[in-house]
């Protein structure tokens, strides 16, 4: 989609800040980057307090419209720039599919992957672990479930990419750090496809500088 706005993206590097940066990447649209210094506390000044009170980034601003929440800005960046390549049309069959996925990256990935980093956290500690709630998917039940539908496609829409694999991918990304990846063939395939997209190492590149 033509516009005549140019996008500024308030950035932080090693934060959710990489997934919007990456799709901008991907619809190859102009925007500004704006890095926000957490270590300096720049996320909690007045400034930036005034286009989001909680202070946290990264957040999207359009003249005078502004989008904070990473899925949020996700989901618009997609259907604004992505010119129908990153998201299914509205009248598509897979547009369901597509929500479905963009959900479980924040409702149930990163919900998984945040009880594994407790985990982690408590162990080193020599502390008994506590599950947040027994309601939260486990992180192997969440891979598994990727894992399956990656056995028949190349990305979580079939043959597509979308959006959906930028925030499950960054999701996966993460676990793979922690080790948590192993034996999972599919997934370990699908990430290295993603790695390979010349947007997301642009985007490397941006986080880097």
């Amino acid at each position: 989609m033509k516009t005549n706005i140019i996008p500024v993206l308030y950035f932080a590097a090693g934060t959710r800040s990489s997934r919007p940066c990456w799709l901008l990447e991907e619809c190859g649209v102009p925007y500004d980057l704006e890095k926000v210094e957490l270590r300096k506390g720049e996320h909690k000044r007045e400034a930036y307090l005034a286009m989001n009170p909680l202070g946290k980034v990264p957040a999207l601003k359009e003249a005078d419209q502004i989008i904070t929440e990473t899925l949020g800005i996700c989901l618009h960046i997609a259907d604004r720039y992505g010119a129908k390549r990153l998201a299914p049309e509205i009248t598509d069959t897979n547009r369901g599919a597509y929500y479905r996925w963009m959900a479980f990256s924040v409702g149930s990935l990163e919900a998984a992957l945040l009880e594994e980093v407790r985990r982690k956290t408590a162990e080193e500690n020599g502390e008994d672990f506590a599950p947040m709630s027994r309601q939260l998917s486990s992180f192997e039940s969440v891979v598994k479930l990727i894992e399956n539908m990656l056995s028949t496609s190349d990305y979580l829409l079939g043959d597509d990419f979308s959006a959906a694999d930028v925030l499950n991918g960054s999701g996966m990304f993460w676990a793979r750090s922690l080790g948590l990846l192993e034996g999972y063939e599919h997934v370990w395939g699908w990430l290295q496809r993603l790695e390979a997209r010349p947007a997301y190492n642009r985007m490397l590149q941006i986080s880097q500088a």
